[in-house]
């Protein structure tokens, strides 16, 4: 009798440690198409992006409202891919060994908006042609947050850089656009308004990307880019329209020392979603 006292008296109290433990099982169930987010799953999560960064930065909630049809959850961190990887070689993307939905990405490719379960994960650029690795990083991912990768650079030297995507809610006539210097030969950079020749953005270093700022939507706009506190003109954009209650990136890539179709110094302006 005193052993069965004894024996329930330490299942007591092991019942009693696990009081407080968190494991996958203890967080939130998100239906998605009848099932479960699930740690480890990469979601293709366009819409549910868009909507978070639209509602959640300006209003402070956490999601969007309406049917999504992806992973919804407030475990969930999201990201978008840009190739600024000034080349012909094409590139697959993996994260933890996991391929994106959209791979073989070209120069200047932009991908959907992703999402997956927060945590720290492992992040592989891959040759398209012969497999092998050619940049690779541990990058966090922080919960409801919302990050841009770029590929920059060629050959041994490509590599990746995350930025955390911090914008608000564009007012009814403006855009919400930011600057991004991704050629490896131009350690500061100016960027100026084409129409009328205003500094947008100056001395942006070489892999950095300013924040979001405001502008009006337009019709017809270029942009151009200078060597930093110089007159020298490098590169000119293309006309673009900027339409209202969107998100862009200008971003510059290339090489000021290259002179052909892939390799040279251009202009970009992309438009989120």
């Amino acid at each position: 009798m005193r052993y069965i006292y004894l024996l329930y008296i330490a299942l007591f109290l092991l019942a009693c440690s696990k009081v407080g433990e968190k494991n996958s099982s203890d967080l939130p169930n998100q239906k998605v198409e009848g099932t479960s987010c699930k740690a480890g799953t990469i979601y293709d999560s366009t819409v549910h992006a868009k909507n978070y960064i639209y509602y959640s930065f300006s209003n402070g909630v956490n999601g969007a409202n309406g049917a999504i049809s992806t992973c919804v959850s407030d475990y969930m961190s999201y990201f978008f891919v840009i190739n600024g990887a000034a080349s012909t070689q094409k590139y697959n993307f993996f994260i933890n060994n996991m391929a994106l939905a959209t791979n073989n990405h070209s120069y200047l490719d932009i991908t959907n908006y992703y999402g997956i379960y927060y945590n720290k994960y492992k992040l592989s650029v891959v040759n398209a042609s012969n497999n092998q690795v050619v940049a690779e990083k541990n990058f966090n991912f922080e919960k409801n947050k919302s990050y841009s990768l770029f590929i920059a650079d060629t050959g041994s030297k490509t590599s990746l850089v995350q930025i955390l995507d911090k914008v608000s809610r564009p007012q009814n006539d403006s855009v919400k656009i930011r600057f991004a210097n991704m050629s490896p030969d131009i350690s500061g950079m100016d960027f100026y308004s084409a129409n009328g020749g205003k500094l947008i953005a100056s001395n942006i270093q070489y892999t950095e990307v300013t924040p979001f700022i405001s502008l009006k939507a337009t019709n017809n706009l270029a942009f151009d880019i200078y060597e930093g506190g110089t007159k020298n003109l490098l590169a000119r954009s293309s006309l673009t329209s900027l339409y209202a209650l969107n998100y862009y990136t200008v971003m510059a890539s290339g090489y000021k020392k290259l002179n052909s179709t892939e390799g040279k110094l251009r202009v970009e302006t992309i438009k989120h979603f």
